[in-house]
This record gives C-alpha cells, sequence and structure tokens, in this order.
C-alpha cells in the first residue's frame, strides 16, 4: 500500500501488500463463520493468522496506513490471542489450575446459581463469528478510510518552547491528581491491614482525582517533543525524566500498571515519531514490554494471593507452566464474550449505549445510576467479585452483540474502525510535527481502551488522555487561532504636541489612507488628541477615548 507523493492522485498499492490482506480478510471470514467441526483450537489460531496478515500488509507501508496497522495489533490481541487462552479446557485441567487460586480469587469467579461458565463448543463458535466479523469489519473499514481520506495541510508550526511550557503545565496537574488520591488514601485508610484491598481502594476511591493524575502522560510527551523541537541538550532530558520515574512511583499504591503502560507508548510514539528507532526495535521493545506485563502481573498475583510480596513467590508464579495464567487475565476478552452469551436470557442488563448517556451525571443525583456493562455483567453473574470491589472489563465486541446482536457488532466496530483512521488523517497528521506523536499515540489508546474494556469506563480512562488535548488545542497548534475582527491602534500616550510616538501614529494613518485594510479599524487616544489624529487617518477609522488627555 504505498501513497505517491502527490496526495490528489489515487493510492497505489502493490500486489504483495494486497495478496496478504486478502489472504488475511479470507482467513478471519472463514474462522468466523466455520461450523461446528472446526475445532476451536483451530479456529483461534485462524484468527490470530488472519489478523497477522491484515496487520503485515500495513505495516511499513505509508504514514497513511499506520493507524490500520495499530488498528491490526489492537485486533491480534484481542481478537485473535485472546481466544486461544479462552480455548476449552478438560474438568480436569480446569481443577488443577482453580487449585492454584487464592481463596478470594474463588469466590469472585464463583458464578450466582443458574449461571454457566464452563465454556461449550457451541458458544466458542459463536464468540469466534461475532469476534472475527466485527474485527474484520473494523480491519477493513479503516483500510477504506485510509485510502479515501485525505490528510489536510499541516497546521502552522507552534514554537517549541510553548509545547514545552504546555507540557509542564499538563504535568503540574498530573501531579496535583495524583497528591489529592494519595491525600484521600493516607486519611481513609492508614494503618495498612491488607495489602491487596488497599490497592484496590485506591484505585477504585480515586478513581476521578487519578484520571486528572493522567493529564501527565500526554503532559511528559509535549514536554519531550518541546525539547527535541528546540535541540535541547541531552542533560536536559533529565528533568522529565525523573519526574515522570516519580509520577510512576507515586501510583504504586493503585497496583495499576496502565499509568507506566500509558508513559511507555508515548515514549515509543515519540521515538517513532521523531525516527529515533526503526520497526525491528520497536518490536523489541513492545516484546520486552509483553515480559514485562507477565512479569508484573506475578507480582499482583503474589500480593493478592498471600498478602505480600517475596521473592520466592514470584519466581515460583513466573515458572513455564504458569505462563497462560499469567497473561490469560489480560487479554480476557473473548472469555467475557462467551459468557455474556452463554447466560444472555439471565442477565437482563438494560441497553449500555443508552445509559451511557447518563455516566456524566454525579452518582450523588443519580445514585442508581449504570457503572457500565462490565459493572453490570459482575453484579449480575459474579457477586462475590463485586463485593470485592472488582469489575470484570467485557470487551466492545461482547457489549455491542449483548445489545445489537451480529449485525450491530458489524457496525459499531466498522464505525470505529473508521473513526479511528479519520481522526489520525484530520486531527494527527494535520498537527505540527511536533505535536502528531502526541495526538496519534491519544488515538491508539482510546481505540485500545474502547476495544478492550467496557464503553463507559473506556471513555472515562480516555478521557485523561483526549481532555488535556483539547483544553491546550489552541496552544499546540490543534487548532488556528481565532480569526481577526479588527484592528486596534493605541494611542493612548500621545500627547497633544506630537512627540516621536504622535508622528509615528501620523505615519501609520496615512500609510492606511494610502493602502486601507479590508479589516475594521480602531484607534484609542486621549480626547483632547483625537482631532489632531482623526486628521491623519482614513474617514472610516472608528475612534475611542477612554481618557481626557
Amino acid at each position: 500500500m504505498t501513497e505517491t507523493l502527490n496526495k490528489t492522485e489515487p493510492v497505489r498499492i502493490s500486489v504483495p501488500r494486497f495478496a496478504c490482506g486478502a489472504i488475511g480478510s479470507a482467513i478471519v471470514l472463514f474462522a468466523s463463520l466455520a461450523g461446528p467441526s472446526l475445532q476451536p483450537t483451530t479456529r483461534a489460531w485462524l484468527l490470530v493468522g488472519g489478523f497477522l496478515l491484515l496487520t503485515g500488509a500495513c505495516v511499513g507501508a505509508s504514514r497513511r496506513f499506520v493507524m490500520p496497522a495499530i488498528l491490526g495489533v489492537i485486533l491480534v490481541v484481542f481478537c485473535g490471542l485472546s481466544a486461544t487462552v479462552a480455548v476449552p479446557e478438560p474438568l480436569e485441567k480446569l481443577a488443577a489450575r482453580a487449585a492454584t487460586l487464592s481463596q478470594e480469587d474463588i469466590e469472585a469467579s464463583t458464578p450466582r446459581a443458574g449461571f454457566k461458565i464452563i465454556t461449550s463448543e457451541e458458544s466458542f463458535r459463536y464468540a469466534g463469528m461475532v469476534t472475527g466479523l466485527g474485527g474484520l469489519a473494523a480491519m477493513l473499514a479503516a483500510l477504506l478510510a485510509a485510502a479515501l481520506v485525505a490528510a489536510p495541510d499541516r497546521r502552522l508550526q507552534r514554537r517549541p518552547g510553548r509545547i514545552e511550557r504546555t507540557g509542564k503545565i499538563l504535568v503540574l496537574v498530573g501531579f496535583i491528581g495524583v497528591a489529592g488520591a494519595l491525600i484521600r488514601f493516607g486519611v481513609t485508610q492508614f494503618p495498612v491491614e491488607n495489602l491487596w484491598d488497599s490497592f484496590k481502594s485506591f484505585w477504585i476511591g480515586g478513581t476521578f482525582l487519578l484520571v486528572i493524575a493522567t493529564f501527565a502522560v500526554p503532559g511528559f510527551a509535549l514536554w519531550v517533543q518541546g525539547l527535541v523541537g528546540r535541540s535541547a541538550q541531552r542533560r536536559e532530558y533529565l528533568l522529565p525524566a525523573l519526574c515522570a520515574a516519580l509520577f510512576v512511583a507515586l501510583l504504586i499504591p493503585t497496583g495499576q500498571r496502565g499509568f507506566l503502560i500509558a508513559l511507555a507508548v508515548m515514549l515509543l510514539a515519540i521515538l517513532l515519531g521523531n525516527r529515533i528507532i526503526g520497526l525491528r526495535i520497536t518490536a523489541a521493545l513492545v516484546v520486552a514490554g509483553v515480559v514485562f506485563i507477565g512479569a508484573t502481573q506475578a507480582i499482583r498475583n503474589e500480593a493478592s494471593g498471600v498478602n505480600q510480596i517475596t521473592l520466592g513467590g514470584f519466581i515460583e508464579r513466573v515458572q513455564p507452566d504458569q505462563w497462560k495464567d499469567l497473561y490469560s487475565s489480560q487479554i480476557a476478552s473473548f472469555k467475557w464474550t462467551i459468557l455474556v452469551d452463554q447466560n444472555r436470557d439471565r442477565l437482563d442488563i438494560d441497553n449500555s449505549f443508552v445509559q451511557l448517556l447518563a455516566k456524566p451525571v454525579p452518582r450523588s443525583i443519580y445514585p442508581e445510576k449504570s457503572q457500565g456493562f462490565g459493572a453490570e455483567f459482575t453484579r449480575r453473574m459474579f457477586p462475590n467479585a463485586t463485593k470485592q470491589n472488582v469489575s470484570f472489563a467485557t470487551p466492545l465486541v461482547s457489549e455491542a452483540d449483548y445489545n445489537f446482536g451480529p449485525v450491530g457488532v458489524v457496525i459499531i466496530l466498522a464505525l470505529l474502525g473508521s473513526a479511528a483512521v479519520v481522526v489520525d488523517r484530520r486531527i494527527a497528521q494535520k498537527a505540527p510535527s511536533l505535536v502528531e506523536p502526541v495526538v496519534a499515540a491519544t488515538v491508539f489508546w482510546v481505540i485500545f481502551e474502547i476495544v478492550r474494556g467496557d464503553l463507559a469506563n473506556a471513555l472515562v480512562f480516555s478521557a485523561g488522555w483526549v481532555i488535556p488535548l483539547v483544553i491546550c488545542s489552541r496552544a499546540i497548534g490543534l487548532r488556528r487561532d481565532p480569526a481577526l475582527k479588527k484592528v486596534v491602534i493605541d494611542a493612548l500616550q500621545a500627547a497633544p504636541r506630537f512627540s516621536g510616538i504622535g508622528r509615528r501614529l501620523a505615519d501609520i494613518g496615512a500609510s492606511l489612507s494610502a493602502d486601507p485594510l479590508e479589516l475594521p479599524v480602531e484607534v484609542r487616544c486621549p480626547r483632547d488628541v483625537e482631532a489632531e489624529l482623526r486628521a491623519c487617518f482614513p474617514l472610516n477609522t472608528t475612534f475611542a477615548t477612554p481618557l481626557a488627555s
């Protein structure tokens, strides 16, 4: 998919890339629609392979197809690999796996009477159908939008110092959010009796303060991009690096890795956007990130299982036979799609897309408002998990399927895929070059959150990236300055007997008389010099005299 230099010409698609994308689409379609004779394991790996081929058709093609490639990576994980960890297992293996869980985890995963949690091959096939078709619709819509939507002319460049200053302000706001969450935690939680419960309390009780804390993520990115723009010396990067390390350290009590991962995404976008690294190093960093997620999940499991973190326990939890458990909890979306389908008749959840409209209303005004599809699903099916303040992140596919069926999944995912590309083409690629990596990373994060988890909470946590960029859009060049309405000349220091200032004003007036402006002109001067100045300016000039002299 090679883009020509002239944006008005049609996009040229190379034969190998087209063939790769066509084969990938056919494989996903087959895995989605094949009958019961196709084994669940085979179906899952076909979904992985199909989305990998679709992604490969976009990687390295051109800037036009960067967002489809990013979307493809997300779909490989949540529509492909997620299916491989949800393949039905023998009861003996399930029992052995359950024996490794803590009592709290067992209670959280125990369903209410009458609900089904054992995956049937039929429900796996159905989940494969809606997930595969939805993911394919998102990918094809993104490719179509990438081919058809033209990137507009880039915005006027902002001074690097202005972008850097904006980033520092956002970082400061983020630290204020962190401080508020820590104060709330300190006042309500100390002394800490249960380590894991304290982590959950910090995360849940300080949710909106932590959304404000997220403002620091795009802030750090803008700060660094400002340094890049003015060719700062290496030592100047030390301060944002130290601040970022402090930011992550202060948020350790949340027990969440999202802040560190978010900073890593921004850093990766900056490195790629400034062509500091290539695709190979990017792939290596992504692999390192995957290993990091597994290792930190082992630490989380140790904290939740035995209420402490020990070296021996960590080593035991990162053994090869534990890898599936370490990663399955991170990519459980396919499993939740299966369970939603199997228990559809018993869930009785109101349309979550309609309920989403009430999300901004404070709970003090509307105490019975829905907290999102995932929260409602968890409350009805896993009441013990709700008691532990746990809410399972049901994916957009299952939420759309429950409310609108397979056709709704296809439409909603197609809209999501095309919207991601349109925003990337019309905003990210229109932004000043220093700001483009930050906006592109924001688009990725929002799509990642929406595909992975229930829509209501995804929008809340995406707000921590989107809102600061919207607020600062004019300062960093995403929006142009407002159009000029009139020209105002400040002549308040002109004296009745013209000195240098008076003579200069007379020259300006003569220049405007000889070459009039299209905009209205207003002169602000003392009343005792109005008559003399009026003679120097065009007849249609407006005069304002707020001072006597």
